[in-house]
């Protein structure tokens, strides 16, 4: 069991948050699940919620209107699918 403890001036940022949230921790629980280091039933629901933030942090982060990662691009008419992404997390 691996324990996050960050520092005093680590605690008033959002860094840590957002690198906790991020595909490439997503991907790390998912290869654990595959080579059997991980064996918890609620292993994949957590590597499929950060990367729900992942994608969520993304969109809220855009700096263009096109990106060649569709999940950075601002919500707008030319980009429907981010909306629509963000429509169908809210029920998860």
């Amino acid at each position: 069991m691996y324990k996050i403890t960050p520092t005093h001036s680590q605690k008033k940022t959002c860094k840590l948050a957002i690198q906790l949230f991020s595909h490439s921790v997503s991907a790390a629980i998912r290869t654990c699940i595959t080579t059997g280091e991980l064996k918890s039933p609620i292993d994949i629901d957590t590597a499929n919620f950060i990367n729900i933030m992942n994608n969520m942090f993304d969109s809220d982060n855009s700096k263009f209107l096109y990106d060649s990662n569709p999940n950075k691009r601002p919500i707008s008419d030319r980009n429907p699918q981010v909306f629509k992404y963000l429509e169908k997390t809210r029920h998860v």
